[in-house]
Formats: structure tokens, C-alpha cells, sequence
């Protein structure tokens, strides 16, 4: 037998290939975390506008727009989904 078979060296190679895995895997997970934070910063600023566009307009002509925070926006997205799933189901 020689030192590349047998089950030690199965395990050893096994091991390696679950290390390389994790790394890739790891490696994932960090350009998706700069994706969603890339995202959040985004819609961040594009809340931020809207609110000030329609801020500007409701003083233009006296109109009722709505202004929301990020968080507001998000939890108005969540209460939407929420009632669009109701309604599938029901």
C-alpha cells in the first residue's frame, strides 16, 4: 500500500476537500453581505429622495404625499406581503 490510499488518506483528502469548500462558501457569504449591504444603502437613498420629492411637492401644491423613513418603508413592504399572502390563502 502505498501513501496516497487507504482510508487515512481518503479522510486526509476528504478534509482538504471540506476546507476548500468552507473557504469558497465563506467567500459567498462576504460578496453577499456587501450585495445586501450595497442594496440597503441604496434603497436608503432612494427613500431619502422620495420622501424630499414628495416633501418639495406637498409644499409646490398643498398635497398629502406620504414621507417614510427606511425602516417605515421596509415594514410597509412586510404589512403588504403579509396582507398579499392573507388573500392568496383566504
Amino acid at each position: 500500500m502505498s501513501g496516497t490510499d487507504g482510508p487515512d488518506f481518503d479522510r486526509m483528502r476528504e478534509g482538504r476537500s471540506i476546507a476548500v469548500e468552507a473557504r469558497e462558501i465563506r467567500r459567498e457569504l462576504e460578496e453577499l453581505k456587501v450585495s445586501v449591504d450595497l442594496v440597503f444603502r441604496a434603497l436608503h437613498a432612494s427613500v431619502k429622495l422620495q420622501s424630499y420629492y414628495a416633501d418639495l411637492l406637498n409644499q409646490y401644491d398643498h398635497g398629502h404625499r406620504m414621507m417614510f423613513t427606511t425602516e417605515q418603508w421596509l415594514e410597509r413592504l412586510r404589512e403588504l406581503e403579509a396582507k398579499g399572502e392573507r388573500d392568496e390563502a383566504g
